[in-house]
């Protein structure tokens, strides 16, 4: 459960790949998901605000009555860094993330995680973000081989990131990860991911 505004980062060894999504001077980033390997149903956005269903690779919150304006990205010494911005759409602008993998080792055991954050002020009561990670082993039948929910992102008082993440252990060498939205509302459902990664368990 998510009753806490606290950052819980652990670390792990043997990184298969970590998206901070690079950094810059320019409020968004004219990077594509393509530059970073995955695919979103979401469309991407470049303008001030963000608009329902939309994402932005943004350095900072862009203005808005209700959210965390000017708040950063998760990243260490990352100075202009940005992050994966969006308002969340409906079932049919799933998944927000698509990251297919290959050769990985068969009975290994990975962990797929992510820093995600509500970037929607505390009191402002509008429906929270809740995120589920899923792994899928795309050649034996598409099976669902793993999954975990983030439950229902808080809003505090000032930006706090939380790290998610689920365990597998693949039978076969390609995987894909996803990122879908467990909630489809209009009002609110706003979140800020960042640092995705891959690796195997420490």
């Amino acid at each position: 459960p998510v009753d806490i505004c606290v950052d819980n980062a652990t670390h792990k060894l043997g990184r298969i790949f970590l998206i901070t999504f690079g950094n810059g001077s320019s409020l968004y980033s004219n990077k594509t998901p393509s530059d970073f390997n995955f695919t979103t149903a979401h469309t991407q956005n470049q303008q001030t605000s963000i608009l329902f269903s939309h994402f932005g690779f943004g350095n900072k919150v862009p203005e808005h009555s209700e959210w965390h304006n000017g708040s950063l990205d998760h990243t260490k010494d990352d100075d202009g860094g940005y992050m994966f911005l969006a308002d969340v759409g409906n079932e049919s602008h799933q998944p927000l993330f698509n990251y297919k993998v290959n050769n990985l080792s068969s009975g290994v055991c990975y962990e797929f995680s992510a820093h995600i954050t509500n970037v929607v002020k505390s009191g402002t009561k509008q429906v929270k973000p809740n995120v589920r990670l899923e792994v899928w082993e795309k050649d034996k039948n598409n099976t669902l081989i793993a999954q975990a929910s983030t439950g229902d992102l808080p809003e505090c008082d000032t930006m706090s990131w939380s790290k998610y993440g689920v365990s597998f252990v693949p039978t076969s060498t390609s995987v894909a990860l996803f990122m879908v939205s467990n909630i489809y509302a209009t009002r609110g459902n706003d979140i800020a991911i960042d640092d995705i990664e891959l690796s195997v368990c420490s």
